[in-house]
């Protein structure tokens, strides 16, 4: 998966407020080997990108897509504060 995919990991992983640790315990490797992953001395496979989107609560696809030149918010009807959903580009301007 070329496009920095561990880079993209790493920051919707900050967005959600994640801590490596929680992130390595999820998926059963150590805080080491998940460090790892994020800096792609690890590579990473479909099925554990797949995993990995199942934590961040994303589709695969839009995590392996990730725009972080897209905005943010927190989705306070979801009542939960790990919520991200995209900003529309037609609200984007509004801002």
């Amino acid at each position: 998966m070329s496009g920095l995919i561990g880079n993209k990991i790493r920051k919707v992983r900050e967005l959600k407020g994640y801590s490596q640790g929680f992130m390595s315990e999820k998926l059963h490797v150590s805080q080491r080997a998940y460090s790892k992953m994020e800096r792609e001395e690890i590579k990473l496979d479909w099925h554990r990108i797949n995993e990995i989107a199942q934590i961040l609560d994303l589709d695969p696809i839009d995590l392996v897509t990730f725009d972080d030149s897209l905005i943010f918010h927190n989705c306070s009807q979801s009542g939960s504060k790990h919520h991200i959903q995209p900003v529309s580009r037609r609200a984007k301007r509004a801002i």
